[in-house]
């Protein structure tokens, strides 16, 4: 018997960074459902390009004649002498139809709230976000996404995981643009003791086939944390139920070029989570073409 779920599920969001306008119109023509920017003031990569506001409202007109988003940075660690001119620049920016703006100080926070109510605010990396509880502090106060600290990511280093997963991402997206523009979009139910600690959804248009698993609660799963949530021994026999295709199905993960099959269990086709982050702890899975066999 397969388990039912009433969890709903929102469709991920891709975001990538775009320091000037040329950068924001790629990431977007390669399938970004969104771009953050910074503008010429009050954030934290000062010594970077940044968009001025003429560009930031030149921007928001071309990312939403295309059905995208922009979110500005404003994650500076303001000190008094910013607090004027953070409040001039809000009520410039206020009268441009940004989605959101990114913060980190609690003032700049406030000072948001007061000067551009209307406008959406996340809450920056930067503010070092590491518990649910801290989440569930910010969400309180109004904030409606928060970007988690670094600390919490895969890679222990210098971040080249963070740069190779988004162009490998980018590019597939780019040359299935029509699968992930056009194709249904379905949440996957997943069955086991480990079912809750992932995310998976698909894109079907026609024969295409993309599957995306990407785990979650790591604290949870993971014994220690330096550990990646990969193998048998982290996943047991939990999987995911895939609604089309058949047994047999092969699918190929873009970000590590390995092959996992579609096998048949309890009258269902699945894949095996220990299969799908077998060395790996992220999957973007595209099914390969059907070989027909030719008759005798």
């Amino acid at each position: 018997m397969i388990q039912t779920s009433n969890t709903s599920y929102k469709k991920p969001e891709l975001v990538v960074p775009a320091g000037d306008i040329e950068k924001l119109k790629t990431a977007i023509e390669y399938g970004a459902d969104a771009v953050y920017a910074g503008g010429e003031g009050f954030n934290l990569r000062m010594g970077a390009t940044n968009l001025t506001l003429q560009e930031i409202a030149e921007a928001t007109a071309w990312v939403h004649e295309r059905g995208k988003k922009i979110y500005i940075t404003l994650n500076i660690f303001a000190r008094n002498y910013h607090v004027c001119g953070i409040r001039s620049y809000l009520k410039k920016l206020a009268e441009i139809p940004v989605d959101a703006v990114i913060v980190s100080d609690p003032g700049v926070f406030l000072t948001v709230k007061e000067i551009a109510p209307h406008i959406p605010i996340h809450l920056s990396t930067q503010a070092n976000t590491t518990n649910s509880k801290s989440v569930e502090f910010w969400h309180r106060q109004g904030v409606k996404r928060t970007v988690l600290a670094r600390e919490l990511t895969l890679n222990k280093g210098d971040g080249k995981i963070k740069l190779y997963l988004t162009y490998k991402a980018l590019n597939f997206r780019r040359k299935k643009r029509e699968l992930f523009e056009k194709g249904e979009y379905a949440p996957l139910e997943a069955i086991g003791d480990k079912a809750n600690h992932i995310v998976a959804f698909s894109r079907i248009l026609g024969d295409a086939r993309s599957i995306i698993i990407v785990p979650r609660f790591f604290t949870r799963l993971i014994p220690q944390p330096e550990d990646l949530p990969i193998g048998r021994e982290v996943w047991g026999n939990s999987y995911v139920v895939i609604q089309s295709g058949e047994e047999g199905d092969r699918y190929r993960n873009i970000f590590t070029g390995e092959i996992v099959t579609v096998s048949k269990y309890n009258e269902v086709n699945v894949l095996y989570l220990s299969e799908v982050f077998l060395n790996f702890p992220v999957a973007l899975l595209e099914r390969e073409k059907r070989v027909e066999r030719q008759s005798p």
